[in-house]
């Protein structure tokens, strides 16, 4: 699928890369992130990195698109957001996302 980057104020919607390995990781291992989600906090880098590569092969096909979101000022992710389960001839998609508790109550998902 073709990522294009999307830029607000505060962050820019980049596509998934390992690249940020380090940045999904230092969130993915606080369990107050997994309040709202179905699976359970990353406890190693090994884990974060299958997700990481779950999420690029998951961009490659035509139901699904993902981004994380990158801090501009901190200059890193904090964070992911996707759509899923894309249907054009329903017109409809799922968005699913995921941020650091670090950043939470400043606005960002009404940004992206």
């Amino acid at each position: 699928m073709i990522f294009n980057e999307l830029t607000g104020s505060r962050i820019r919607l980049i596509a998934p890369t390992l690249e940020y390995l380090q940045n999904i990781h230092e969130y993915s291992v606080i369990p107050r992130l997994y309040d709202y989600l179905e699976y359970r906090p990353f406890k190693t880098l090994k884990e974060t990195r299958e997700f990481v590569n779950k999420l690029i092969a998951k961009s490659d096909d035509i139901t699904g698109h993902y981004w994380f979101i990158y801090h501009l000022e901190d200059r890193k992710v904090i964070g992911t957001i996707g759509l899923v389960d894309i249907d054009e001839r329903r017109g409809s998609a799922e968005l699913g996302y995921g941020l650091s508790p670090d950043y939470w109550k400043n606005g960002f998902f009404s940004e992206a």
